[in-house]
């Protein structure tokens, strides 16, 4: 059994700032030429099992579909969909980029 958390006003700036920072569904601007880093940084690749475990593949993988979500947000920050409408949903583009074998 863990000990229950303090109350105080250090604690309940966090919490107010946790609240703060995911309300906001604004992207802060992503450059195209970090995506363009980051996507030659980690390049999609394909599980050996002779060269890394599973679980570093696994969190390799975690990098690479992160670099395709910051794709996605550049792609739409560019087209000027400040604030994209449900459909147009970075996190949905990209899980479905994925489903198709893009990302």
């Amino acid at each position: 059994m863990s000990a229950p958390r303090p109350s105080n006003h250090v604690t309940e700036a966090q919490e107010a700032a946790r609240k703060a920072a995911f309300s906001s569904t604004a992207w802060p601007d992503v450059p195209e030429d970090l995506v363009a880093y980051l996507e030659a940084s980690f390049p999609p690749a394909c599980y050996d099992p002779r060269r890394e475990s599973l679980e570093a593949h696994l969190g390799y993988g975690g990098q690479v579909t992160l670099v395709g979500l910051l794709r996605a947000v550049c792609e739409a920050q560019k087209a000027g969909d400040e604030e994209p409408e449900e459909d147009d949903n970075p996190f949905a583009a990209l899980g479905a980029a994925v489903l198709r074998g893009d990302a």
